[in-house]
């Protein structure tokens, strides 16, 4: 199945909740279940948020896919939401997060972008130079950027941009539309997909998995469910997507990038 990283370039527009939502919402489009996976190099989040108990689960599955692991062991890691999502967890310091992905963001990746029963959303934080969650990039469909429409936030998200465009395929979330325009935004940036979601914080703060959320159609929650049916409809579209396994070698390259900055 298919892999889809989730992240931002500055400031905290809502890329862990997007990447939560959209592990909710793809299911209704595509048929098919969705694992969510914590790799923001800053910590995770998610549990905390969404009151999961036990140890994170990206540090134990960290040290069993050092030299690689099968895509079949991936889901015995997970922990359930209350919804029935599974997802990885992240430790919730950062420098626990950090060399949990500097040890197997490499084979994780490649693990999870071949999942046979599940599309994998995976949230990977904050895009800086030098990121280790980097190497999700290699296996990605496709990266989705998620800023608000504004200057300080585009100027990073500008950089960020230069860095990957020719490592994945791109597609831009707007939290709100105001200073700037989806369209003033598309053309300064160089991005064709370009979707805009509701600035709506109670909508934000309601947890995707609960009745309440289900009920209560949003603004912003339709927005949400636009992007899931335009990335399932890329997923559906892509139906060669199956990747070849990564050979040690490569596996061994996209470590070394991550720690070299982009790699370029």
């Amino acid at each position: 199945m298919a892999l889809i990283s989730i992240a931002s370039a500055h400031g905290s527009p809502g890329a862990t909740t997007l990447a939560v939502a959209l592990a909710h919402r793809l299911a209704g489009h595509t048929a098919r279940p969705a694992l969510l996976l914590d790799a923001d190099p800053d910590g995770g989040t998610i549990a905390a948020r969404h009151g999961l108990e036990g140890s994170p689960s990206m540090t134990a599955l960290a040290g069993a896919a050092r030299q690689g692991i099968d895509p079949g062991e991936v889901l015995r890691f997970a922990t359930e939401m209350p919804s029935g999502v599974p997802v990885l967890t992240a430790h919730p310091a950062a420098d626990q997060a950090h060399a949990a992905l500097r040890a197997a963001a490499a084979p994780i990746s490649t693990a999870v972008a071949h999942l046979a029963s599940h599309d994998t959303v995976a949230d990977l934080g904050r895009l800086r130079p030098g990121s280790p969650a980097r190497p999700f990039l290699v296996t990605s469909s496709c990266l989705v950027l998620v800023a608000r429409p504004v200057v300080e936030q585009l100027v990073a998200l500008a950089d960020r941009v230069a860095s990957v465009r020719d490592a994945v395929a791109l597609r831009l979330v707007l939290v709100g539309d105001a200073p700037y325009s989806a369209a003033e935004v598309r053309r300064v940036l160089g991005i064709d997909d370009v979707t805009v979601i509701a600035d709506d914080p109670r909508a934000v703060v309601a947890d995707p998995a609960a009745a309440r959320y289900r009920r209560r159609r949003s603004r912003w929650a339709t927005g949400v469910d636009a992007v899931a049916a335009t990335l399932a409809g890329d997923l559906t579209s892509d139906t060669d997507h199956d990747l070849e396994p990564l050979d040690p070698a490569v596996e061994a390259l996209a470590r070394a990038t991550a720690l070299v900055g982009d790699g370029r």
